[in-house]
């Protein structure tokens, strides 16, 4: 199922940097630098992860998420 969110800090300032802190994405389902996870997942089911976010001056966990 193809799948595509951007996550959007509200604190911070730019320009942000994203990374998958712990756990994994879904398989098939990629986070990029500009804070997008897309991709088409292979597997169903909940996979938890944590995203960190960077902003130049702290990083800081932004997300606990399970995804579809």
């Amino acid at each position: 199922m193809p799948y595509a969110a951007t996550l959007s800090p509200s604190l911070g300032v730019a320009p942000y940097t994203f990374s998958v802190a712990q756990g994994a994405l879904p398989p098939g389902l990629a986070l990029d630098a500009s804070g997008t996870i897309s991709g088409t997942t292979t597997a169903m089911g909940e996979h938890g992860f944590w995203v960190a976010l960077g902003d130049g001056v702290r990083d800081l966990v932004l997300a606990e998420s399970a995804a579809p």
